[in-house]
Order: C-alpha cells, then structure tokens, then sequence
C-alpha cells in the first residue's frame, strides 16, 4: 500500500519508500504519475529511457532513477528532511515543487523542474540509513524528490529510495519543570526561609545540552544542579532547554515568595 502523505501532518514521522524493484509503485514503471488531479499522490514511481528502454518491471534490474511524491507541497522551512538509499554508490539527489505530469519525466527537456541538492559519491556511509538533506534544500517550498543513480565504475540502479518528512516543532525541545522546595511544585506560599530550586524535564526530542535559567530578570546560565534563593520578596525564575542542535525551547517560570521583615509589633 502507498502511504498517502496527510493533508496535516500530526505524527512525528510520515515515510515513503520505493523499491525494491517496482515495489510500492503507484502506479507501473515508467508512465506517467504526481499529477495535480491527483493521480499518484503519495506515490513512487521509476523512469528510465523511452519506448523499449523503459524500465520495466519485470524483476531482473533496479531502475537508475527513483522518484517519490510526498502528496502535497509543504514549506521546506518548517520540516527537516531525509532521504534513503540503497543500490547505487554514486547518487545525485534533487528536488521539485513543480513536477507533476510529465515534467518529472528525465529526457533532457523538462530538468529544469528540478534543482540538485545532494551528491552522494562512491562510499557506504549512507547505504541503507536515513541522511538530512534539510540543510542542502534551496527551495522555499518542496513537493518531489528524486535520486538519479550514476555509472562511475559502480553499479548505477537503485534498489530502494526514501523519503521521510519531520515537522520542525515535534523536534523542538519542550520547556523543563521548575521545583522550588517541593517536586511538581512551581510557585511556593510565602516562608521566611531559603528555598531550594531544581530543573529538570524529558530529554529533547534531538538530544539535550542543557537546561538554563535566569532568576530575577539575569543573565541566562547553564543549570547545573539545585540552588538556593534566598532574597526577600517574589523571586521570578525561567527556565528552559537547550537541545544539541542549540534550539531553545519556550519559557517555563516559577515564584519564590520569601518574606523577611520582622512582624509589626502591635500598638
């Protein structure tokens, strides 16, 4: 069955791979596919030559060039993007946000749809794993990819390709939990006392760096363990997640309310 790319995209992954061979095409090797109207929305599809140099689906080689629609155009600004390649050790990688009919089609007169975002040159290293190309994209809005395998003392056909589609904010890290004096506990009744604070929270979805904060309106400084408030007053305190990639995540906050003036004697 061909994963149909949703119309909003909630999961934290969605996923097209074709291949091998004709497996998972929509629709045969070689006709035409990534029509507006509709026709091959969320689809695969091979290409290779004319007439009878028309890839074939017959099972005896792997198609030299893959292509996979993801069903609609979506902003390249807002996801990260990886692709999947298995077969060929010389791979170009492009992208198109207008392909659809037979402008897909690689004859040498409609590549002008597509731009060449990736080279991958003869090594293993990204055989069979799923690579970032987020970075490499250069078009503010992207719908089509395609790999293209070519012969340079290697094999030039493709077994599998893929491409997986990651919205931006299902990776952005989440805002940790601020604990002053008690677990759960963000904002604390009025003591007289010093009140422990400590910061944690769930790993960031791409790896955590650190957690940060700033008390009383300060400077951000890296957590790195509990610490003490112990000024009079309400004591404001954000807090939030650095993540590897140094995205930051919103704000969290918690009050210390520490009062130390002497009670009013009574006339």
């Amino acid at each position: 069955m061909i994963p149909i790319f949703p119309e909003r995209v909630s999961a934290a992954a969605q996923e097209i791979i074709g291949g091998p061979f004709c497996q998972n095409n929509l629709p045969g090797g070689g006709d035409s596919w990534g029509s507006w109207s509709g026709n091959g929305i969320g689809a695969t599809e091979v290409y290779t030559g004319t007439g009878s140099a028309r890839y074939k689906c017959d099972g005896t080689t792997q198609p030299t060039n893959r292509f996979i629609d993801i069903g609609r155009s979506i902003k390249a600004s807002d996801y990260k993007i990886f692709v999947y390649i298995e077969g060929s050790y010389h791979t170009d990688i492009y992208t198109s946000n207008a392909a659809a009919g037979d402008s897909w089609r690689p004859n040498g007169t409609n590549l002008y749809t597509w731009i060449n975002v990736r080279k991958f040159y003869a090594d293993s290293y990204y055989q069979g794993k799923w690579i970032d190309i987020t970075d490499s994209i250069t078009l503010r809005d992207v719908r089509y990819f395609r790999a293209m395998g070519t012969n340079q003392q290697t094999s030039n056909e493709i077994s599998k390709f893929g491409v997986r589609v990651i919205p931006k904010s299902d990776l952005m890290p989440k805002p940790p939990q601020i604990h002053a004096d008690a677990e759960g506990q963000a904002v604390t009744g009025w003591t007289k006392d010093p009140v422990t604070v400590w910061i944690d929270g769930d790993v960031a979805p791409e790896g955590l760096k650190y957690y940060e904060y700033s008390l009383n309106g300060g400077a951000f400084q890296p957590y790195t363990g509990p610490f003490t408030v112990y000024d009079h007053g309400v004591n404001t305190i954000y807090a939030r997640t650095v993540d590897v990639n140094d995205q930051y995540s919103g704000l969290s906050s918690g009050n210390v309310r520490i009062d130390k003036m002497p009670p009013t004697p009574l006339a």
